[in-house]
């Protein structure tokens, strides 16, 4: 600092000067990194960016913020995964095959004589 030998300067001073600018860096790092960790945490999929407000951050004291964004619904998720587990499973057998091919020759038969 400008009037001060190198590693002189008071903390004060330092802190009064630089205060504003380390908040902005800090802030800029961790809330990103605690609103990733809460979504991955929830298990939720975001289709927009976080805002965040209601930031409150006071020295000796934890970081509290509000993030808000929109999540992909859950209900869709569990509507297609019902869905793909009511898919019935046909099982085809040689009997099922005899019958087809039976009424298909008798619908033939059938049709032939009118």
């Amino acid at each position: 600092m400008p009037g001060f030998r190198p590693g002189k300067a008071p903390i004060s001073l330092i802190k009064k000067r630089f205060a504003e600018d380390i908040k902005g860096e800090v802030l800029q790092t961790l809330v990103p990194e605690r609103v990733e960790k809460a979504v991955a945490e929830e298990k939720l999929t975001p289709v927009s960016q976080p805002q965040v407000d209601k930031l409150e951050y006071n020295e000796g004291q934890p970081v509290k913020f509000r993030a808000s964004f929109e999540v992909l619904p859950e209900f869709l998720s569990r509507r297609l995964q019902k869905s793909r587990n009511r898919t019935p499973r046909n099982a085809i057998t040689d009997e099922s095959v005899a019958n087809t091919l039976a009424e298909n020759a008798a619908a033939r038969r059938h049709f032939r004589s009118r």
